[in-house]
């Protein structure tokens, strides 16, 4: 149902890189404008120097990879095999069993200012996350569903350095990403599980100092590739990445049903950091979305549905290759929209990280879920076959990820 971006700082997702030091806006545009213009070589003959020779191509290259399997044991012994609920579950999906989560290339080229990236991928993560793609022609989960990452980029030279970014790229909102061994747990909060992972269209990125950020989004809409309606999606966040202390807005505006161009979708996402010591690290989020609904489908009397969930972390990191980290949070689903159920849903989740060498990965995770309504598949069957279902779960998961 539901790739945030590319790298996920120890704070949080989408956050930009460093400032790039420079002029002011206007007499950026000037002096990009008069060397735009200049003959090439043309100061380096005056000064008596040989123009530098441009780096060959394969030193602007760089090449990342990585592959993430688990075991996943559930108590429920669940008769689909499938842990979470329907069209959740992109990070220890299958109960009982040892499998590929995710394996992705990441091909990456800085031809500043230009630069290009491409990340394809595979696993059974990729099959819940973009299965809810609309189908058509040349659009659809199976088209789409190899791609992570697929972006052109070019910093312009306003000010500080206006990035401007087209392709399908990972989602601004939220805390935790898609590859698992960017995140302080192994599976991942309902929040994330909720709110988009990827999404395609227009990003335009500028740093306002070494602290504030900002970023503007069109899109063609939530978490997906192909469209569903003739509109188009907004997106915003506003960063500060200090260095104790972060926080950031994100938000999200646009309709979002099929075929209905004007029934908006509204989305705000805070999250807030704070590294209280040197070991010790702590996060928190608060979400809450409207969806406007024709009269027809089900909903509270104001005529629309509502979500909302809150979430912290905490990691511990005593030593350079153990890690600790806690979560807990809640999700209240008033009336079924993102879930499937009217319901609420409460989470806590404990993950130890052991790095046994630089780049291997060793996560163990207990997880335990409790929903208002019975939402989760169980070892038993209905009349009609499908599991009885039960309204908790309780997980042990080992996940691990070789990176190069």
């Amino acid at each position: 149902m539901n790739v945030k971006t590319e790298t996920m700082n120890s704070w949080c997702r989408s956050m930009p890189s460093n400032a790039v030091r420079g002029k002011t806006w206007l007499p950026g545009v000037v002096a990009w404008l008069v060397s735009s213009a200049a003959i090439p070589g043309a100061q380096a003959a005056e000064e008596g120097t040989t123009p530098p020779s441009p780096r060959p191509w394969y030193e602007r290259l760089s090449v990342h990879g990585y592959a993430d399997v688990y075991y996943g044991f559930n108590a429920n012994r669940p008769l689909d095999g499938g842990n979470f609920i329907v069209g959740t579950g992109t990070t220890g999906k299958r109960a009982n069993h040892l499998t590929l989560n995710l394996a992705a290339l990441d091909v990456a080229a800085d031809l500043s200012p230009v630069s290009l990236r491409l990340v394809v991928q595979y696993g059974s993560g990729q099959e819940i996350l973009y299965a809810a793609e609309p189908r058509g022609t040349a659009i659809g989960p199976d088209v789409w569903k190899f791609l992570q990452v697929a972006t052109v980029g070019y910093k312009a030279p306003l000010g500080r350095g206006l990035l401007i970014e087209a392709g399908i790229f990972p989602s601004h909102v939220g805390f935790e990403v898609f590859p698992s061994k960017d995140n302080w747990n192994y599976t991942r909060a309902w929040n994330g599980e909720l709110s988009p992972y990827y999404q395609a269209g227009l990003k335009l990125s500028y740093p306002f100092g070494d602290a504030l950020s900002a970023q503007l989004y069109l899109l063609n809409g939530w978490q997906l590739i192909g469209e569903n309606n003739d509109a188009k999606t907004l997106g915003a966040q506003l960063a500060w990445n200090g260095t104790r202390l972060t926080a950031v807005l994100n938000g999200l505006f646009g309709p979002e049903l099929a075929g209905d161009n004007g029934r908006w979708r509204v989305f705000g996402d805070l999250l807030l950091g704070l590294r209280a010591t040197r070991w010790l690290s702590l996060m928190a989020s608060l979400d809450i979305g409207y969806q406007q609904l024709p009269a027809s489908l089900p909903s509270e009397p104001d005529g629309g549905a509502l979500w909302w969930t809150a979430y912290a972390w905490a990691r511990l990191m005593p030593v350079s290759f153990l890690a600790v980290a806690l979560r807990g949070g809640y999700y209240h689903d008033r009336d079924g929209l993102m879930t499937g159920t009217p319901q609420a849903l409460g989470e806590l989740t404990g993950t130890v990280e052991l790095r046994l060498q630089d780049h291997y990965i060793l996560k163990i995770e207990g997880r335990y879920d409790r929903s208002t309504a019975a939402v989760f598949a169980t070892a038993d069957s209905q009349p009609d076959g499908t599991p009885a279902r039960s309204p908790d779960q309780a997980l042990i998961i080992v996940g691990a990820v070789a990176a190069f």
